[in-house]
């Protein structure tokens, strides 16, 4: 009996199914949780590069307010340190996320490269 185990550090479900007539198994990788994972990662990053986008416009809009006269020179200070710490944690957030899914993506892809090695062949 061959067992093929390629761990759930990247959300690959797997599961083992008999192959041919042979007795032997193979893990087979259910890739629902990865899909998953990458749709829930790719609605924050949507959200996230909407909210930098808002504040961007925010920060432009409170500059224009500032030269009509509208808001002090200490409330633009403020105002401008608040959407610019917010922006810092919003790039990182992208970014990371990006990052965890290129991992992922390279995890699935050495498992499943993994998996048709460990393939009898017939």
């Amino acid at each position: 009996m061959q067992t093929l185990r390629c761990g759930p550090r990247a959300g690959v479900g797997i599961r083992s199914r008999s192959v041919g007539g042979s007795g032997s198994t193979v893990d087979e990788f259910s890739l629902a949780v990865g899909v998953q994972r990458h749709a829930t990662a790719t609605q924050e990053r949507n959200a996230h590069l909407l909210e930098r986008d808002e504040l961007q416009a925010r920060r432009s809009n409170l500059l224009q307010t500032h030269y009509a006269g509208a808001v002090t020179i200490d409330l633009l200070k403020s105002e401008q340190d608040r959407i610019d710490r917010r922006l810092a944690f919003l790039e990182a957030q992208i970014e990371a996320g990006e990052v965890e899914f290129e991992h992922t993506r390279a995890h699935i892809e050495d498992c499943l490269a993994l998996a048709v090695i460990a393939m009898p062949s017939t």
